[in-house]
């Protein structure tokens, strides 16, 4: 864990962030409905 991430790991870091954060913000939409 202690290793250095190359750029393109934090890109793909961010982009799968990014895109579980949107699902979860769906979810939360659907269940508030």
């Amino acid at each position: 864990m202690a290793r250095i991430a190359s750029g393109k790991e934090v890109l793909e870091q961010a982009k799968d962030l990014l895109v579980n954060a949107s699902t979860i913000e769906e979810l939360r939409q659907a269940q508030a409905v």
